[in-house]
């Protein structure tokens, strides 16, 4: 698999926004994932074996990439860098939200909603450091 770049309103990595997902669950061996919200939301999860990202469709199509071990970005991994450096390199077209704090395994995470290029990305940051980015059109 190649490496999971960020390219704004384009997609992540092999995975294009808006993108028909069914051809790619054979092509790069997806295998769905059950999550919670997936019936609240209409979404269906994807995963591929040995690699930490989850892909999120609906009605077929790609809509959200999140990345848990790495998301780059003009040649820098933004998992494990500080959020201020991220910010910084992102440069987004707002400011970071306030942000919301939710505890996962009994460690608190903040989580930020910032726009670049028209593009979501949300980070999630444990102890000032990035830990996942997911990002989306929507």
């Amino acid at each position: 698999m190649s490496e999971m770049i960020l390219e704004p309103l384009r997609g992540v990595g092999p995975f294009l926004f808006g993108e028909v997902i069914e051809p790619l669950i054979n092509k790069l061996g997806l295998i769905e994932l059950p999550e919670e919200y997936d019936d609240e939301v209409g979404w269906i999860t994807y995963t591929i074996p040995e690699q930490d990202i989850c892909i999120y469709s609906e009605d077929g199509k790609i809509v959200s990439v999140a990345c848990y071990e790495d998301c780059w970005y003009k040649g820098r991994n933004l998992i494990g860098l500080a959020f201020q450096d991220v910010v910084q390199l992102l440069a987004p077209t707002n400011l970071p939200n306030e942000p919301d704090a939710i505890e996962i395994d009994d460690e608190e995470q903040m989580v930020y909603d910032i726009e670049i290029e028209s593009a979501d990305v949300q980070l999630w940051v444990r102890d000032g450091v990035v830990v996942t980015a997911i990002c989306s059109t929507e």
